[in-house]
């Protein structure tokens, strides 16, 4: 799959914010077959991480003087207009964290947390690609574990044009144009409290168990381990920082956005 330009209301860009770049970008390159490019912006040293087809999400460090929030993997989706989906975010009950600014490339993003609590980035694209689906080292799907699933599914429903299958097991499929684009489900019980709802991108991969391993060798560590549930075999784990990332097999290592 190629890095088309992202369809409005589907998945556009993942970004991670760390601590430590180059320790990053060494893990992810050296777990997920990354090749690894470094820019400079406006807004700091940037790294990109692609695969055969092409890119797949950033990478780079707090801005100086930023809360220290902790290291984390930031979803963006595609809207036609930055400014508009943040004034409907706004009367859906979203909190914007960053305000529709301009990004090398001719695009502008801006982040809100919505009414549940999960961090979501909004990008009006520009001149470039969105990010590569569909092949190993590459986003396979992405989720949103909630503290509120109905309050979460009206705002995507409402903002993004998503519709919601019926659950199976307490699990949403999240459609648009019946494709699907995202899973909702409630927040495990075994998560600590303190724990707000979020966005969790999983990366194509085409042995979980053994890239689990991988993840242990490079510093990281396994926080659900391999399981299958309908022929998907997958697993949640966490960078050497604390990012938290899903790893997924689909049955003939496809993509789960079909």
């Amino acid at each position: 799959m190629t890095a088309a330009g992202p369809q409005v209301g589907s998945l556009a860009w993942i970004d991670l914010t760390t601590p430590d770049v180059d320790a990053a970008g060494s893990f992810y390159s050296r777990l997920l077959g990354w090749e690894l490019e470094s820019a400079d912006t406006p807004m700091g040293r940037y790294v990109t991480g692609s695969v055969g087809a092409g890119p797949v999400g950033g990478m780079m460090a707090p801005a100086p003087g930023e809360d220290a929030a902790p290291p984390a993997w930031a979803l963006f989706f595609g809207v036609a207009d930055a400014d508009r989906a943040v004034d409907a975010a706004r009367r859906l009950g979203a909190t914007v964290l960053q305000p529709p600014m301009e990004i090398p490339g001719g695009g502008r993003i801006a982040v809100v947390t919505d009414p549940a609590g999960a961090v979501a980035g909004l990008l009006e694209p520009g001149d470039g690609g969105s990010t590569v689906r569909g092949e190993p080292g590459a986003v396979a799907w992405v989720e949103c574990q909630s503290r509120d699933v109905p309050a979460s599914e009206a705002f995507y429903a409402e903002l993004l044009g998503w519709h919601a299958r019926p659950p199976s097991d307490g699990y949403r499929v999240l459609e648009l144009g019946g494709e699907q684009v995202a899973g909702l489900m409630a927040m495990p019980d075994e998560v600590p409290s303190a724990v707000p709802g979020y966005w969790l991108p999983y990366f194509a991969v085409d042995d979980v168990d053994s890239a689990c391993g991988r993840v242990e060798e490079l510093g990281g560590g396994v926080l659900v381990p391999p399981r299958t549930v309908q022929d998907l075999r997958f697993a949640v784990a966490q960078d050497p920082a604390g990012a938290v990332f899903g790893l997924l097999r689909t049955p003939g290592q496809r993509a789960a956005f079909q």
